[in-house]
């Protein structure tokens, strides 16, 4: 299980850019960065669901040892 980030002594804000449509009675989001996407049966929820795959995604990327180089990825893009 995740740990809060309190707890870790650290946290960082990165700016992932998402995007959410409407198909089929659906709700589609996905993080343009990264390899994510979630879905819901509002808005709200497909919204929710998306934050918590970007969450778990980015754990993974930093217990890889990948995340500073996934961070300047995503703050290079963010100033683009």
């Amino acid at each position: 299980m995740a740990q809060d980030q309190s707890a870790q002594g650290t946290g960082i804000s990165v700016p992932v850019l998402c995007k959410f449509w409407s198909e089929d009675g659906v709700w589609n989001g996905i993080a343009e960065d990264l390899a994510v996407a979630a879905f819901g049966n509002t808005f709200d929820e497909a919204v929710a669901n998306t934050r918590e795959a970007i969450a778990s995604h980015l754990e993974a990327i930093i217990d890889s040892g990948q995340g500073d180089e996934v961070v300047r990825h995503l703050q290079a893009r963010a100033r683009d």
